[in-house]
């Protein structure tokens, strides 16, 4: 190998281990901590941090009655965290120092000043050994802004939307059964959710970049569902962003090659159709290659795995694919070939699977006509205007139903077990029912999100790998 093809190699290499492992995303961490606590030796406060794992430090705020303690108290133990309940926090405190003024203010529906809070807060969080949910605080941007001030930060901040009739529908019914809750009346109702509205949006500018809303009108497992999805979210990175790498793979006649053309249009990304690119080694040269391509694209069998995958990578390795980044169309199919792709340092981002029935595959590949010169499919909405190109389109052999049958069938054999590869970066997308249009906007939505990350190690693989030597 030649050197400069060696650098080259050695650098895809780096490249790929660097995000593989999150290094990035460690190295945020470490400078996000020495930033925040300013320690006076920051080699021996770089060491101790990496010994144990970073704490998970949430935010939960909704308005009242939309079961946020309830969710705070499933999430402290769902993750092993301290639940830090601000309002019984300040029930206690005040109670016991003058109930009769307490009774009062609860009755009244009034906030708390702000230093007293804030005050309460922090001494019970420097108590906090691990990670914490902080329930319902801050209620102001004063509050936010002293939260900062006193270096704690969330990594999550999740925000429950309940639309304020339905708040107030909930208090009544409340009311009918219980008329005990002093801070249930409709005046004080009214009042608290004034203050909670009045404050908000100067709370949520401040924590803008980690604040997620979740509906908080579904069932109580559906609401929880949505805030675990995002406390397993990975967070934006400050890591160099590199060209997308993005996979679609599906049954026969699932819409796979429309949805990658309009994510390489969308994303500026080269549109590497597989079944494309073999045709056109197939009729480049004369050759034991282009005779085993001719012989499987005539006879719709499978082509052999490693002419595939030598072709494919060919394709990947050219430049407008190394610069822009690609969109792999019908690759990979089987565990080898993802295993390939790993070998190869071109792990893909993003992985989407689409999966249609099979009558559904029969249907739309029954109308569907072949190219024989060019490889470009055509259905009946479609038709070229030329009279030469109309008057040589074919039914591929492919598309027969036989042979759609077994297509079908060697999908759902082999899909499982490649997505298993991707757990992170992959999604199957159920499209019998979907146009083109709502389906490219559930692709487009699964490509421009985070990807999930494991919650137990949220400072990444590179940070558990260090951890561990550390501990040995």
């Amino acid at each position: 190998m030649e050197y400069g093809a060696e650098r080259k190699e050695f650098l895809r290499e780096s490249l790929d281990y660097l995000e593989t492992k999150e290094v990035y995303d460690l190295f945020d961490y470490l400078m996000r901590e020495l930033i925040l606590h300013q320690p006076e030796d920051p080699l021996k406060f770089l060491i101790d941090t990496l010994k144990d794992p970073q704490p998970l430090k949430i935010i939960i705020l909704g308005p009242p009655g939309s079961g946020r303690s309830t969710h705070a108290k499933r999430i402290a133990d769902t993750y092993n965290l301290t639940h830090v309940a601000v309002g019984e926090l300040l029930r206690k405190t005040l109670a016991e120092s003058d109930e009769e003024a307490f009774t009062k203010q609860v009755a009244s529906g009034s906030l708390v000043p702000d230093d007293v809070v804030v005050d309460l807060v922090k001494k019970e969080l420097e108590g906090v050994k691990g990670g914490w949910v902080l329930d319902g605080f801050p209620r102001t941007r004063v509050q936010a802004q002293a939260l900062q001030l006193n270096r704690i930060i969330p990594d999550k901040f999740i925000l429950l939307n309940v639309p304020e009739n339905i708040v107030r529908g909930r208090f009544q019914e409340k009311n009918v059964s219980d008329s005990t809750a002093a801070d249930d009346s409709g005046e004080a109702v009214e009042l608290r959710l004034q203050h909670y509205y009045r404050h908000l949006m100067g709370v949520l500018h401040l924590y803008q970049p980690v604040v997620h809303q979740v509906d908080g009108t579904l069932q109580p497992d559906q609401v929880f569902a949505g805030i675990q999805a995002h406390i397993s979210m990975r967070p934006y990175s400050n890591a160099p962003l590199r060209p997308p790498r993005i996979v679609i793979v599906g049954h026969a006649g699932s819409g796979r090659s429309t949805q990658a053309a309009k994510i390489a249009k969308h994303y500026g990304v080269v549109h590497v159709d597989v079944a494309v690119v073999l045709h056109n080694l197939s009729t480049i040269t004369e050759s034991e290659v282009s005779h085993a391509l001719k012989g499987s694209l005539n006879e719709g069998t499978p082509v052999r795995d490693d002419l595939v995958c030598e072709a494919v990578l060919k394709r990947l390795r050219q430049p407008d694919c190394e610069k822009k980044g690609w969109v792999l169309d019908g690759f990979p199919k089987t565990p080898a070939q993802a295993d390939y792709l790993r070998k190869a340092h071109l792990t893909p981002n993003r992985f989407i699977n689409l999966s249609v029935k099979i009558d559904t595959a029969l249907k739309r590949l029954s109308e569907r006509l072949h190219d024989p010169l060019t490889g470009e499919i055509y259905y009946a909405d479609n038709l070229p205007t030329e009279g030469a190109v109309k008057n040589r389109l074919v039914t591929s052999k492919y598309d027969a139903a036989d042979v759609v049958t077994k297509r079908h069938e060697a999908h759902e054999e082999f899909s499982e077990e490649v997505l298993h590869m991707y757990p992170h970066q992959s999604l199957t997308i159920t499209c019998d029912d979907l146009d083109v249009l709502a389906l490219f906007e559930s692709i487009r939505d699964f490509v421009d999100r985070p990807l999930p990350r494991e919650v137990a190690t949220t400072f990444g693989a590179a940070g558990m790998a260090a951890t561990a030597a550390f501990k040995e």
